[in-house]
């Protein structure tokens, strides 16, 4: 479904954890995210020459949060956490979209072009879970 959705001219790789443990999430709600932040790295992406590649990452794997982190992550507790990652190679977020992005009808998209970002969306399923952005 992601090929689709992103576009024949994008490289899509995945790169899960081999020792990554189970977590409790709703599918639909998880299928969402992934979606939603895949459909966001092909946008960003589509500019970039096609020469220097237009790749997107999904990735995964375990990550120990210690209590020095902790202390300064509000919700967070020291232990082992799914470290969930999508990432692609544009040239990034300036400063000041990166202070809108989670606000509900924020876009950078031209009229007509989309609606938002849809990292609200997930910024609200995430919270859903007790989890962190």
């Amino acid at each position: 479904m992601l090929a689709r959705l992103i576009g024949e001219d994008v490289n899509l790789k995945i790169d899960l954890g081999e020792k990554v443990s189970p977590i409790v999430a709703d599918p639909g709600q998880f299928e969402q995210i992934i979606i939603n932040l895949v459909v966001n790295a092909a946008d960003a992406i589509k500019d970039q020459p096609l020469a220097s590649g237009r790749n997107i990452t999904i990735s995964t794997s375990e990550e120990l949060l210690d209590s020095d982190y902790a202390i300064n992550c509000a919700g967070c507790n020291p232990g082992w956490y799914l470290l969930f990652e999508i990432t692609d190679n544009g040239c990034g977020i300036s400063k000041e979209v990166q202070e809108h992005v989670f606000e509900p009808f924020y876009t950078t998209k031209d009229v007509g072009k989309g609606t938002c970002l849809g990292l609200s969306t997930v910024y609200g399923i995430v919270s859903g879970h007790h989890a962190e952005v």
